[in-house]
């Protein structure tokens, strides 16, 4: 039901297959518990290798899943141990497929003295209202915000829809806070699952 993952299903793309796949090892990751059996361990790799290879930043998931996992506090080194055991099998297993990606990305271009700026600007120009914006569009949807074609062009949005995208992400905000303040010390593990996704778009962001 979702606004932004309908669009996306209804392009064909493999961002709903790898939401869907990531979802999946997100539940087993909640399910596992502090120790995982076996089925959990093999449904998670499963469904990272889906993640993985229907969109490659799939890995930045499973990345944040990992780290909730070590920073939550809750795991004992034993228990992390196996836990980390199909991460690694993940990471392995995609391998082959990681040169690919950073072909895609052209990273050579990010590096130091190879050409930045205005190389790489235009349509990819960043701001630092990308992270709000994209907070507000996972969370809540696309549909009272600016289209995406809006904000390609520049187009103004009219002073009702501001007014109602605002609206509706202060209820977002509220909504958020209070669940995470329910959770307590707990809420540190899905606090750092959107981290590599965050480091990794601001990165390349300020190395454009």
């Amino acid at each position: 039901i979702h606004p932004m993952h309908i669009a996306h299903s209804q392009e064909v793309r493999g961002y709903s297959f790898m939401v869907f796949f990531a979802l999946a090892a997100t539940i087993t990751v909640l399910d596992g518990g502090r120790r995982p059996a076996f089925r959990q361990q093999a449904m998670l790799v499963l469904t990272g290798l889906g993640a993985g290879l229907s969109n490659l930043q799939g890995m930045l998931w499973m990345g944040g899943l990992a780290l909730g996992l070590a920073a939550g506090g809750r795991l004992r080194p034993r228990e992390l141990a196996r836990w980390a055991l199909p991460f690694a099998l993940i990471v392995l297993l995609l391998a082959p497929w990681w040169m690919t990606m950073f072909q895609v990305h052209e990273t050579a271009r990010l590096l130091p003295g190879v050409e930045t700026g205005e190389g790489l600007r235009g349509d990819t120009t960043w701001t630092a209202w990308a992270l709000p914006w994209a907070g507000f569009v996972l969370s809540f949807g696309r549909t009272l915000g600016p289209t995406v074609a809006e904000l390609h062009t520049g187009a103004a949005p009219t002073p009702a829809l501001v007014a109602t995208a605002a609206l509706a992400a202060i209820l977002v905000l509220i909504l958020g806070v209070a669940g995470i303040r329910r959770m307590g010390h707990r809420a540190i593990e899905p606090l750092m699952w959107p981290l590599p996704v965050i480091v990794v778009a601001v990165f390349l962001a300020v190395r454009n």
